[in-house]
């Protein structure tokens, strides 16, 4: 089962572009070091918008067949109007990764952030493998969240946020720091990592969007919390909350997240 701590609408979507803008470059650096041939039918779990379409197609297109599945129905919708060159089919499946059953299995499964929010990563790895041909991958991409928001010198603004985050995150049934295990997941999968790949943003540089999906972040989690009962602050304004950390940020080096990659290849039948 899937706890995703956010509200599946039009603000959220908002959200995941704005995270996508700071993350691809980091996922196309992984799957730029993935050794990996005769990928042709892509399984994007956890599409949302689309996000990672771009890259799947750099990588492996052109002529590349993607089959998104995520439950958010208006964000495939989102995904199906915004495809990129070098992706020929694209098939939405507005379903769960437990209720999934393909018609064929896929050459490779790919996952960005998505296995922080299921409570049970090693059963998730070994569903989502089980969707792949022997020979095929499984690749996935996740946080290490344990520098997100920490600064030097020490704010005590970024360091509220950062434990407010963390506790919703844990209150939620989020693994905030799922980037780390990865490779243990897959070994407790039964699958050979033949790789592990981390990549982050350089510190230290002032980038606006980064307090842009921040302000969003904590607004998407507080808009999540109140849904369901749990006190929150009054602060409700993203746009607000961005200005005044980017303001609090001047003159010192703000730590984001690092995403960790691991690819795994089934074996081969044997005969």
């Amino acid at each position: 089962m899937i706890h995703y701590p956010f509200e599946h609408d039009a603000e959220e979507h908002e959200r995941l572009q704005r995270q996508d803008d700071l993350f691809r470059p980091l996922t196309r650096s992984f799957l730029a070091a993935v050794e990996a041939e005769g990928v042709k039918r892509v399984l994007d779990i956890g599409t949302g918008t689309g996000a990672n379409h771009a890259v799947l197609a750099e990588r492996f297109g052109p002529g590349l067949h993607i089959t998104g599945l995520d439950p958010d129905r208006a964000a495939m919708q989102i995904a199906s109007r915004r495809l990129p060159p070098g992706v020929k089919f694209f098939e939405p499946v507005p379903e769960s990764i437990e209720e999934y059953r393909p018609d064929q299995a896929f050459d490779l499964a790919f996952m960005r952030c998505v296995l922080m929010y299921c409570d049970d990563p090693v059963a998730t790895v070994k569903k989502v493998a089980s969707f792949v041909r022997p020979g095929g991958y499984v690749l996935i991409q996740d946080a290490d969240h344990s520098s997100y928001c920490r600064t030097e010198p020490e704010s005590l603004e970024f360091a509220a946020l950062h434990h407010e985050i963390q506790g919703y995150g844990v209150t939620a049934g989020v693994h905030e720091n799922m980037g780390l295990r990865l490779v243990d997941v897959f070994v407790d999968s039964g699958l050979t990592p033949r790789m592990e790949h981390r990549a982050k943003r350089h510190d230290g540089v002032s980038d606006p969007r980064i307090f842009a999906l921040l302000g969003r972040t904590v607004v998407g989690m507080r808009r999540k919390a109140a849904a369901v009962g749990i006190p929150h602050p009054a602060e409700m304004d993203a746009n607000a909350i961005a200005s005044r950390l980017e303001a609090l940020a001047a003159g010192r080096r703000v730590f984001s997240s690092t995403l960790v990659g691991v690819a795994a290849q089934l074996p081969l039948e044997v005969s």
